[in-house]
């Protein structure tokens, strides 16, 4: 069952009232050209007008009448601006120079990169391994400081977050993975 509401009575909508343009304004008609609707004329210039500005004059700089009165700014805004300016200068220069420096280290890892994954295979990790293994047992009995260890017995949250702390650079993969080999073999044992 549909409930009938009654109809609202209709208002007349009121007219509006036509404003009247500006006696300087011309009629938006005046601009198209009566044969195309494409083309647009120009609209009746006026010399005097502030209108018919060039944006070329718009876009370029004020000119510069006294260089001085610009400098003495600079200095009534920061008296310590030519400081800042050549601590700033340094601060690029030490920049550079540390960059170059991260480029010359990187080219040393490089290298010594390459120098691992050649001389380092899986019997030499193995020997490593067991070479090591006291002192990775004393870590592991809680014997020695390690901020691993100590991150592990934090709680399960913390332990995960282990995994994103995993140290492979600048090993291969197959070396990571024959050591983590080596590891499963004597703490992870119910795995095998």
């Amino acid at each position: 069952m549909v409930s009938e509401e009654p109809e609202k009575p209709v208002r007349p909508r009121k007219k509006k009232k036509e404003k009247e343009a500006p006696a300087n304004q011309s009629k938006i008609t005046s601009f198209f050209n009566s044969n195309s609707s494409q083309t647009v004329e120009a609209p009746p210039t006026d010399s005097s007008s502030a209108h018919n500005t060039d944006i070329l004059e718009l876009l370029n700089s004020p000119p510069i009448k006294d260089e001085a009165k610009i400098t003495n700014a600079e200095a009534d805004y920061d008296s310590d601006l030519r400081v800042k300016i050549e601590k700033g200068m340094r601060d690029l220069e030490d920049m550079r120079l540390q960059g170059i420096a991260d480029a010359a280290q990187r080219l040393e890892n490089a290298t010594f990169r390459d120098r691992i994954a050649e001389e380092v295979d899986q019997k030499r990790i193995e020997s490593l391994f067991i070479e090591n293994l006291p002192f990775l047992q004393d870590v592991w009995d809680g014997n020695v400081e390690s901020d691993r260890r100590r991150q592990y017995n934090e709680g399960l949250g913390a332990r995960q977050l282990l995994t994103s702390r995993l140290i492979t650079f600048p090993f291969t993969d197959n070396q990571v993975d024959w050591t983590i080999k080596c590891i499963s073999k004597v703490w992870m044992k119910t795995l095998e």
